[in-house]
């Protein structure tokens, strides 16, 4: 029984070193600089949107771990095929505005943080009607060499 029991916490303490070893603590000035940065990227990733600018949005993603994008509940195992399915759908739509209700960032670490943001968006169509629908999005995003960069993402538009 004793042997249980010092087996039991040697592996509890372990489980904590490690665990506290993965953490990374930011400052309120890091942690701060980074949701300035990503609000940054994220405004910026709304006007391409909104202008339907295809070859920006793709330049805002990394696909390079290939986590996969969901969007209104189909699952994309890459961003090429998302990209693909997008083109196809914007074919009619000459431009879109959105009003961002509400936005979190949070600063996961250094070098990993989530926007999640929800809204209404006003779609215009080439023939001149237009359309309202509402949007929930989760960004997950990573520092590159190149900048903050989408490395996965889930949209939905709830009715």
């Amino acid at each position: 029984m004793k042997r249980l029991i010092t087996l039991s916490i040697l592996f509890s303490l372990m489980f904590l070193v490690v665990n506290t070893a993965y953490t990374q603590k930011l400052s309120d000035k890091q942690r701060i600089k980074i949701e300035n940065e990503l609000e940054a990227v994220f405004d910026e990733a709304l006007k391409n949107g909104e202008n339907l600018d295809v070859d920006k949005i793709t330049l805002s993603v990394d696909d390079e771990y290939k986590t996969g994008h969901i969007v209104n509940g189909a699952y994309y195992k890459s961003f090429e095929s998302l990209i693909l399915v997008f083109k196809s759908g914007i074919q009619n739509i000459d431009r879109q505005e959105f009003n961002i209700e509400e936005k979190k960032i949070t600063v996961l670490a250094k070098d990993i943080a989530i926007i999640s943001a929800a809204g209404k968006a006003k779609v215009y169509l080439n023939s001149g009607e237009s359309f309202n629908a509402g949007f929930a999005w989760t960004f997950v995003y990573k520092n590159t060499n190149s900048g903050w960069k989408v490395v996965h993402s889930h949209r939905s538009s709830p009715r």
